[in-house]
């Protein structure tokens, strides 16, 4: 294999990737004891003989990839190879992503070894944050080997980086160096210790990556928290916590992107505690960029989906999070108009109108509702009580008899737009207040005001005649 790719000239694009898929495929499926049974006295002949075989095959797999990386020894010419590496270092098993991963480290020492380095003149390290990104899941992998591997390329890839940088290879890194320790820390099996260092791996990237490799590798850990190894996947999402924790400032102009990402990746996540984590991550970035992250929330259809509505709720569970998205709610819904008024086109007097809600008033609303529903919001909500009553209050009074916003549809729906009304809604003004209404009540563990209204009839709420002995209902 390693002979075929010396030949000249240099083979194109296409026939290098099938090489790699065809070998690849060939070679880490592999099983471990090829023997099949046969007489007791053939069997160790034949086990000797075919575990010699299995290890020349492997290394001249390894000697394979060496040589198509030596052909172009770039930064994007080793991201191209771990491209075809990804898949096996995720696989589901083992010993395919023990393979793949021995083969990483020697396509990153045989990069940090022949590549030549400028001292004192900086370049740029093009896809460290995605090598890296690829990595940390392994780092929490169920072998050990495969931890310890994960551990030792991360921190060849922090040195290839200080080269790029323009360091000399004899000058060390403290921070960098540091990484030897968690090698040896990292081959315990105890969940606290392996958290441990993950956490450690955060901080040292935090400090560690480039300004321009920290969107990229950001994008590279969100396909992490889908590892199917539930470890795996958590360990992504710690480092990715930690790093959005200490470099979240920076990622002013990526929010609306990110946001999108994490949602997406939310309503895929299996593990249960990587999607806890993962909520948490969207609740670090609202702490660095409260407005853009909401007015992305904000944005999701109505009703909200269920990652959606988790993410409002994960905001309540922090008080100091829950008082700055409870302020900026109120402050939109004090500032918002909650209905506009059109022309009825169902009449022919024009001077007769109907009201059509505004959608970042419901919006609001709806998040509001979410919110309220964090038990641990239960003390900000008190804090804020007389503002946040009042403001909830006076929606239910304004969304009586209002329609609900225009949806637009494709044109199997244009006949609504006859009648200027688009396609119906899901969403019932009133009923999003009254919902408001009720979360309110709910967080503030007002009981026996809540059943008082239910016992008379929350309909009462959504009626223009009857609003008014519901509210004092609600009063007494």
């Amino acid at each position: 294999m390693q002979y075929h790719s010396r030949l000249d000239p240099v083979m194109t694009v296409e026939v290098v990737s099938d090489l790699m898929d065809t070998f690849m495929m060939a070679v880490y499926t592999l099983a471990a004891d090829c023997v099949r049974n046969r007489e007791e006295e053939d069997e160790e002949r034949e086990k000797e003989a075919k575990g010699d075989l299995l290890v020349r095959t492997l290394n001249g797999l390894a000697e394979l990839l060496k040589q198509l990386l030596l052909k172009d020894l770039s930064s994007q010419n080793l991201d191209n190879i771990f491209k075809h590496l990804e898949p096996w270092l995720s696989s589901t098993v083992e010993l395919e992503r023990h393979r793949a991963m021995t083969n990483a480290c020697q396509l990153i020492d045989c990069y940090y070894d022949r590549k030549e380095f400028g001292i004192g003149n900086a370049t740029v390290f093009a896809h460290l944050g995605d090598h890296v990104g690829l990595l940390v899941p392994r780092v929490a992998d169920p072998s050990v080997s495969i931890r310890q591997l994960a551990v030792t390329c991360i921190q060849r890839l922090l040195q290839i980086q200080l080269l790029y940088n323009g360091h000399s290879r004899d000058e060390e890194d403290q921070v960098v160096g540091g990484i030897s320790q968690l090698r040896e820390r990292v081959a315990q099996d105890d969940p606290n210790a392996l958290y441990t260092v993950v956490n450690d791996i955060a901080k040292v990237l935090s400090l560690k990556l480039p300004a321009d490799q920290l969107d990229p590798f950001l994008r590279r850990l969100f396909k992490g928290l889908l590892d199917p190894q539930d470890h795996s996947s958590s360990s992504a999402c710690v480092v990715l916590n930690g790093v959005m924790r200490n470099r979240g400032a920076e990622l002013r102009t990526q929010v609306e992107s990110l946001v999108s990402d994490l949602h997406c990746k939310l309503s895929e996540i299996v593990c249960t505690q990587t999607r806890t984590g993962t909520l948490r991550c969207v609740r670090t970035l609202a702490n660095h960029h409260l407005v853009d992250v909401i007015n992305c929330l904000l944005k999701y259809p109505l009703p909200y989906d269920q990652t959606v509505r988790d993410c409002w709720q994960v905001f309540g569970a922090d008080a100091g999070t829950a008082q700055n998205v409870l302020e900026r709610l109120v402050e939109m819904l004090f500032r918002a108009v909650p209905y506009v008024e059109k022309p009825d086109p169902r009449e022919r007097d024009k001077t007769k109108t109907i009201r059509i809600a505004n959608q970042p008033t419901l919006a609001a609303l709806s998040a509001l509702t979410e919110v309220f529903k964090a038990e641990a919001c239960h003390e900000t909500v008190m804090y804020n009580y007389a503002r946040l009553f009042a403001v909830v209050l006076a929606s239910v009074g304004a969304m009586v008899d209002v329609k609900p916003p225009h949806e637009h549809k494709d044109k199997k729906d244009q006949k609504w737009d006859i009648l200027g009304l688009n396609a119906p809604s899901k969403v019932e003004p009133s009923v999003v207040a009254v919902d408001a209404l009720k979360g309110f009540l709910n967080c503030t563990r007002a009981a026996a005001v809540y059943e008082a209204s239910t016992n008379e009839g929350w309909l009462k709420f959504s009626s223009r005649t009857d609003l008014p002995d519901a509210v004092s209902v609600l009063a007494r």
